[in-house]
């Protein structure tokens, strides 16, 4: 007989695991690169910047797998294999649009905006807006909601990022209508960059 001692296999956390990213304080935003990484950074970045943890995931999935409009049927082997699917889906180091889109409903976004702003090569800076409607919520009064952060402050984490990754402000307004698109002042290229 053998006095070797055996453990139980403990599974880690996959490369593409939704617990390891919402477990990294960061939650991996620095891991994504290419083109097919933006979609996935910005998500990334909404996981930070609205604290999504474990538990916070957890009743998101829930009510996002209870929401009648995406189509999931209502037993618990379809709810495990798409919370299984939408957990791969979204730890990816890559994500497309779509499924970025899907994300911001998992988020609870009912509609918003998406703003790029240029920087062209000979200095001009312009900005591009486009809408998009998730739709409503008002008749889904069973599913619980979000709480999102109330502060009207600038998030920054210039410096506190690890490096490779860009510079990033997040503001977080009040309730209300998004603002109208504004005009942009070409000098802002040389005073944002690291203003905070």
């Amino acid at each position: 007989m053998s006095n070797k001692t055996f453990f139980p296999r403990v599974r880690k956390p996959g490369r593409g695991s939704i617990g390891r990213l919402l477990s990294d304080p960061f939650k991996g935003i620095s891991d994504t690169s290419g083109s097919s990484g933006i979609p996935a950074r910005l998500w990334r970045t909404m996981l930070f910047d609205l604290g999504i943890d474990g538990k916070k995931y957890g009743r998101l999935m829930r009510a996002f797998l209870m929401d009648p409009r995406n189509g999931i049927p209502n037993n618990r082997r379809e709810h495990t294999n798409n919370a299984g699917n939408y957990g791969k889906d979204f730890a990816r180091d890559t994500m497309t649009w779509k499924t970025l889109m899907r994300g911001l409903r998992f988020l609870q976004f009912e509609g918003g905006e998406i703003i790029i702003r240029g920087r062209h090569r000979d200095g001009t800076i312009t900005e591009h807006r486009t809408s998009f409607d998730l739709g409503g919520y008002e008749e889904l009064e069973e599913i619980e909601k979000l709480e999102v952060p109330k502060e009207t402050e600038t998030i920054s984490l210039v410096g506190k990022l690890p490096a490779g990754v860009a510079s990033h402000h997040t503001t977080v307004v009040d309730k209300g209508e998004l603002d109208e698109p504004k005009a942009v002042d070409n000098e802002l290229a040389d005073n944002e960059t690291h203003s905070k």
